[in-house]
């Protein structure tokens, strides 16, 4: 989804795209290192259970 400046508030809008990016990539690698966390304690439990 693009952002078009608006006439009566063009620096907020071409700022916006830039700090929307911003904060998905630190949310997406957020996630990432949770999954990965989540997968190693998933791992962790069920070879525990198997003993």
């Amino acid at each position: 989804m693009t952002l078009y400046p608006l006439p009566h508030q063009p620096y907020r809008y071409t700022e916006m795209p830039a700090l929307l990016v911003l904060i998905a990539d630190s949310v997406h690698q957020q996630c990432l290192v949770f999954s990965v966390v989540a997968y190693y304690l998933n791992c962790k439990l069920s070879f525990l259970s198997n003993e």
